[in-house]
């Protein structure tokens, strides 16, 4: 468990120490401190990538890279894309605080941004959460034989770094999602994809919207025309991502029959406490 605890701190770690230093910077200089938002987080996830691939070796990094067949990472693209207007409506309902606020946003809502938020992020998470956080779990002798506690915990501590109420409810159940693709696959490709598609959208859509003139939509309903269209939507939504989910279990079970992601030495690491 100490091994989950201590890469979240370092990553944590790296990015308000480099936050700090970058602030340090705009207030010397003519830099605005919105212009160093996502320099600040580039910079903090090639950090942790580079200490995460000294800590566990380029060995770990190749094995956890591997999926058998590739068909499997097809599979993942549609969950994500048909559960987008239910988070979208998720987000709508519980109106919980952006503590990134606008300046964040828009400074990720570019060509820079999609590269920062879309792919750089997203990796440097999976490594963390699914590379180091959950294999730690389930190799800690406390819930030993009790893989979906340990899939629960992560997805929790996955939700709480991103110390954003706004990211929180999607974060968790997103990392449901990848925590059991992890476990069942002993391979951070599936989560990746999913994670990258998920960020990067976000990106595009907001790089759009920017672009666009305001349409005066301040909810799903506005957007749609009418709350009936917009419930039809979701429904549709909800079903295709049903039939999504069952087909990506599917086909994950049928290869991946004996859940290699909770076993050492495939991609887990070992852990001694």
């Amino acid at each position: 468990m100490w091994n989950a605890i201590k890469f979240i701190l370092v990553y944590l770690g790296l990015q308000l120490a480099v936050a700090i230093a970058m602030g340090i910077v705009a207030a010397v200089s003519p830099l605005d401190m919105t212009a160093v938002l996502i320099p600040s987080l580039i910079i903090s996830c090639f950090l942790f990538i580079i200490y995460f691939v000294r800590k566990k070796g380029f060995r770990f990094i190749k094995q956890s890279f591997v999926i058998h067949p590739w068909r499997i990472l097809l599979f993942c693209v549609p969950v994500f894309l048909f559960y987008l207007l239910p988070e979208m409506k998720i987000n709508e309902m519980l109106d919980a605080p952006d503590v990134l606020g606008m300046d964040f946003w828009e400074n990720a809502f570019s060509p820079v941004g999609l590269m920062a938020v879309g792919v750089l992020g997203p990796f440097a998470e999976e490594l963390l959460f699914r590379g180091a956080v959950l294999p730690s779990l389930l190799n800690w002798d406390r819930i030993s034989g009790k893989p979906w506690l340990a899939i629960v915990f992560s997805a929790a501590l996955f939700c709480l770094a991103h110390l954003n109420p706004a990211q929180m409810p999607f974060a968790f159940m997103l990392g449901l999602l990848l925590g059991w693709l992890y476990y069942r696959t002993g391979s951070l490709l599936p989560g990746l994809v999913i994670h990258v598609i998920n960020n990067s959208l976000i990106c595009v859509v907001g790089i759009l919207s920017l672009n666009e003139e305001d349409s005066g939509a301040e909810t799903l309903a506005d957007l749609f025309g009418s709350p009936a269209l917009e419930y039809l939507a979701e429904g549709v939504s909800l079903l295709l991502l049903f039939v999504s989910i069952i087909a990506l279990v599917k086909v994950v079970k049928e290869h991946y029959p004996d859940s290699p992601g909770c076993k050492t030495g495939i991609s887990a690491p070992q852990t001694s406490d």
